[in-house]
């Protein structure tokens, strides 16, 4: 197993019974990274999570967490021993204790000036400095998980792990607290394995993004590359519209009978033929000679953006999003050709 101070999973599998709940599951974190699990419900993120914890206990495989093996076939460190920060959806404050005692709790082998300075700290770093002796039934659901995340880094831990953690929060609220959050966690350098099933979510927050299926992790890149560049149509669906264009190389050219020739970017893109193209890649042009034409079907608002819908001559379906106030839209029923916008270099 390589070595890094963040967190290394290597080939973990996991079984309830017969029943397989992870597959091979290779997954490594630098410090400071936040690493997003995203998958349908079922998929096995929250097992994974399990099984780093040291709640259950991995079937093959090892973990190692800043720097130390945590789990193999001869070792299996307790919980409590892998300095690991937990951050819960249902935030999981206990309801007799307050605000400070709560974020006291597993800090008790240190000094009682030094877990006074910390909490102290830790509460202006949250935004509830004001809250010390409150009880939690008294906070809002944003305060509570404040005080959690709060009470995870009281641990100085080598690791952080958020299930589903902003997920009970409304939007605007769930926005602010998620980027405080991973605020604090960035600038600790702590390691950061977030879950979540919102594709949204994981697009904005992460710097490496992990696609969950039936337990086993599909695809691995930054937001960017699993968008743009999915390895698959299932990948590509979960972050929502996207074209399947057949292609082929010409005289070293890459051609679409569809789309025509497309930037030489894409080449490394190609999956068996085919290219997902997302719908805000492909451009309006004026209708050109010899150039491939669309007819204008449908027309969809979303939000500030129109989802387009357009169709060829042999009645293929074309999505294409453009920005409503930057556009002046053709009726529909008009023709219209279609340029292929260059993918970022990143991809």
């Amino acid at each position: 197993m390589s070595k890094t101070e963040g967190l290394v999973v290597d080939r973990v599998s996991h079984f309830y019974g017969a029943f397989q709940s992870l597959r091979e599951v290779i997954l490594t974190i630098q410090p400071g990274d936040i690493h997003c699990i995203l998958g349908e419900s079922g998929s096995g993120k929250s097992t994974l999570l399990r099984n780093i914890a040291g709640l259950e206990k991995p079937s093959t495989g090892s973990v190692a967490i800043g720097g130390q093996t945590v789990f193999d076939s001869s070792v299996n460190v307790k919980p409590e021993n892998r300095k690991i920060g937990f951050v819960f959806q249902d935030f999981a404050l206990f309801p007799h204790l307050t605000v400070a005692r709560n974020i006291a709790f597993g800090m008790r082998r240190q000094p009682k000036s030094l877990k006074l300075e910390t909490i102290k700290r830790l509460l202006v770093e949250v935004g509830m400095e004001d809250y010390f002796d409150k009880m939690p039934h008294t906070l809002s659901g944003g305060q509570q998980q404040r005080v959690a995340v709060a009470r995870a880094l009281a641990l100085q831990p080598k690791l952080m792990l958020l299930d589903e953690a902003f997920s009970g929060l409304d939007p605007g609220l769930r926005r602010d607290v998620r980027q405080m959050t991973l605020e604090l966690l960035k600038k600790n350098q702590t390691p950061t394995l977030m879950v979540t099933h919102d594709p949204t979510e994981a697009l904005s927050c992460a710097d490496q993004i992990s696609i969950m299926v039936d337990g086993e992790i599909t695809q691995t890149g930054t937001p960017n590359e699993v968008y743009f560049n999915p390895c698959r149509l299932e990948t590509a669906e979960i972050f929502g519209q996207v074209n399947r264009v057949s292609v082929k190389m010409e005289n070293g050219r890459l051609v679409s009978p569809l789309l025509g020739e497309l930037p030489a970017q894409y080449a490394s893109m190609v999956k068996q033929g085919s290219l997902f193209i997302r719908p805000e890649m492909l451009l309006f042009e004026s209708p050109v000679d010899g150039q491939p034409c669309f007819t204008i079907a449908r027309v969809q608002r979303e939000s500030g953006t129109l989802l387009v819908e357009v169709t060829a001559a042999n009645g293929e379906v074309l999505l294409v999003r453009v920005i409503c106030n930057q556009t002046l839209l053709p009726a529909i029923g008009s023709k219209i050709c279609i340029a292929v916008a260059t993918p970022g270099v990143d991809l």
